[in-house]
């Protein structure tokens, strides 16, 4: 069983959300093997990449590879735009 099944199973529909002080910038949901993560503010979104890029504390950037690598898909959406990482 997937990990998405088994938390709708336990939840119900799950949507994760990112943020940067409290502002969100993108919505995560889990779908099967689909991953579906849509930007809701760009603008924030950049700031959040610019402070993982420049931070102290930075940590490894490979997370979505390493999904990709697990068999997920993974989509990105911002407005009409759509791309398959």
């Amino acid at each position: 069983m997937d990990i998405g099944k088994a938390f709708a199973q336990l939840f119900g529909d799950l949507k994760f959300y990112a943020a940067l002080d409290r502002k969100l910038f993108a919505e995560v949901s889990i779908d099967g093997d689909d991953i579906n993560i849509k930007v809701i503010n760009g603008v924030v979104m950049l700031q959040a990449m610019l402070v993982h890029t420049f931070g102290k504390g930075r940590v490894s950037s490979n997370k979505l590879l390493d999904l990709k690598h697990a068999g997920y898909n993974i989509t990105l959406r911002y407005g009409k735009l759509k791309f398959k990482i």
